[in-house]
């Protein structure tokens, strides 16, 4: 019988501002992992420049930001979230939005409702500012069974990544041309656009 080596959890805190990848930003010097409990110290600025960021409870002293530049992701496992006072949860400012790219972060679900979760305590800030775009559209034709694609009416501020509603049929945007939507799975229904057809930017 054998047996895997087991993830140990560590407690990592920030040693100064940097890269959420980077060892060096990190005390000790590694990145976190899904059963880490993180720290952001007072005064330090970490941003998530990756699409893999993971991390257990998480205690923002300072300032978390997400990338303007890479698309990024965090996601907490078995832990909540608690920014405190000073501390800040940056996905975009008014000043600085987050435009053209995108940026997530999935909370930890639990056992039960509201074991885990984002808690911004007074004095704490959690801003988020993104790309104006259109909310919704319609499709300028018929979206048949087995198509990857539409034509839409508007589609300002649409960007690669976005997930949208083909009527109720969930997809991921893959390119965008003239008009031209084409997401990553084929729709399972026929889409009348007579109907008509909304499209829905999530």
């Amino acid at each position: 019988v054998s047996c895997g080596k087991t993830a140990e959890a560590a407690f990592i805190q920030s040693a100064g501002s940097g890269a959420w990848s980077a060892p060096a930003t990190w005390t000790p010097a590694q990145v976190p992992t899904a059963v880490d409990s993180v720290t952001i110290n007072a005064g330090h600025i970490v941003t998530v420049d990756i699409t893999t960021a993971t991390a257990s409870t998480t205690t923002v002293n300072g300032t978390l930001t997400f990338s303007r530049v890479q698309v990024s992701s965090m996601t907490l496992v078995g832990g909540t979230m608690t920014v405190f006072s000073g501390g800040s949860l940056d996905m975009g400012t008014l000043g600085n939005p987050i435009t053209a790219v995108n940026a997530a972060l999935v909370l930890a679900y639990g056992q039960s409702a509201g074991q885990y979760g984002l808690i911004v305590n007074n004095g704490g800030t959690f801003v988020v500012y993104g790309a104006a775009k259109d909310a919704s559209t319609t499709a300028a034709a018929d979206v048949l069974s087995g198509q990857n694609a539409v034509t839409v009416n508007n589609d300002a501020g649409w960007n690669v990544g976005d997930a949208v509603t083909i009527d109720t049929e969930l997809v991921s945007i893959t390119a965008i041309a003239g008009g031209l939507v084409t997401f990553s799975t084929a729709v399972s229904a026929t889409h009348l656009a007579a109907t008509p057809v909304f499209i829905g930017n999530l």
